[in-house]
């Protein structure tokens, strides 16, 4: 198990520091969170990773969002994107993307591109 803070901060053109941005890593578990130049947590999710290093899971607790984000990594070579809402109790596929040969996502499956015509 790891344990690792990254911390980095923004700052406008003249300076005046804004937010903080502090990253927590605690074994396949990472925390994202945003705090306000006052201090104030303004923003926080969090990650799950499974032991090959790949994300699995994702849920934003500030602001506050319903749904509960799962990634499958399917044998085709695929990665399928599900959500659970917490208000309504279903589980849906949000969206399939493919791999490149790096892994890399590449392409979002099942997205039609309409172009206006000239």
């Amino acid at each position: 198990m790891n344990f690792e803070v990254v911390s980095d901060s923004t700052f406008d053109y003249q300076g005046q520091f804004l937010e903080k941005n502090v990253i927590n890593t605690n074994g396949l578990t990472k925390t994202l969170q945003t705090f306000s130049n006052l201090g104030e947590l303004t923003a926080q999710r969090e990650e799950n990773y499974d032991s090959q290093g790949r994300l699995i899971g994702r849920h934003t607790f500030l602001p506050t969002s319903a749904l509960y984000f799962t990634y499958l990594y399917n044998s085709d070579g695929t990665v399928s994107s599900k959500y659970y809402n917490e208000l309504d109790g279903q589980t849906t596929t949000f969206r399939t993307f493919t791999k490149d040969s790096n892994g890399l996502l590449f392409k979002e499956n099942g997205v039609v591109t309409i172009r206006p015509q000239a």
